[in-house]
C-alpha cells in the first residue's frame, strides 16, 4: 500500500505549518503536548485505506471531464461506477482484513475503500514492526509510529 501523493503533500504542509507556529510561539509558553511511549495495554484504533487503482486512467478521465472540447466534458461518474473503475478491489480489502486479524487486530468496521481497526499498542507494534508513541495534547490523545511502518509481507502485492 502506498500513500497518495496529494495526501503526502497535505501532511507535509500541515507539518510545516505546525512547525512554523511552534517557532513563532513565545518562549514563556508552557508546552501543552506530552509524548511518552505507548503502554502495551493502551487501546489503539486507526484507519487503513487502500489507494485508488489505475491512477493514470483517473488522471486522464479528470482532464477530459474538465476539458470543454472533450466528448466526456462534465459526464460525471456515479459513485458506484467510480469505485468499480478506480476503487480498491474487494479481494484486496479481504486480504488486508485477513492479514490484520491473523496478527491479533480487530476489524471494527469496513467500507469500500478501507477499514477501521483496533488492538492493543503491543499488538499494533508487533503487526507493523515499530514502537508507538502516545501523544497527549490538551484533552486529546493520539498514537503515532516512532518510525516507518513495515507492512505485513502478504500485503506487498496490493497496489
Amino acid at each position: 500500500m502506498r500513500i497518495n501523493r496529494m495526501t503526502a503533500a497535505i501532511l507535509c504542509a500541515a507539518g510545516a505549518l505546525t512547525s512554523q507556529a511552534a517557532l513563532a510561539a513565545p518562549s514563556t509558553m508552557v508546552p501543552s503536548t506530552v509524548t511518552t511511549a505507548a503502554a502495551p495495554q493502551d487501546v489503539v484504533e486507526f484507519g487503513v485505506y487502500l489507494p485508488l487503482r489505475h491512477q493514470g486512467d483517473l488522471d486522464g478521465l479528470l482532464a477530459q471531464l474538465h476539458d470543454k472540447s472533450s466528448p466526456h466534458y462534465q459526464h460525471w461518474l456515479k459513485p458506484a461506477e467510480f469505485m468499480a473503475r478506480f476503487g480498491p478491489r474487494p479481494e484486496d480489502l479481504a486480504a488486508v482484513k485477513t492479514a490484520l486479524t491473523a496478527r491479533g487486530l480487530t476489524i471494527v468496521s469496513s467500507n469500500a475503500h478501507g477499514l477501521r481497526v483496533s488492538g492493543s499498542a503491543a499488538t499494533v507494534e508487533q503487526a507493523f514492526s515499530t514502537p508507538l508513541l502516545k501523544v497527549r495534547s490538551r484533552s486529546h490523545t493520539r498514537f503515532q509510529a516512532r518510525q516507518a511502518l513495515q507492512l505485513p509481507s502478504e500485503l506487498a502485492a496490493i497496489e
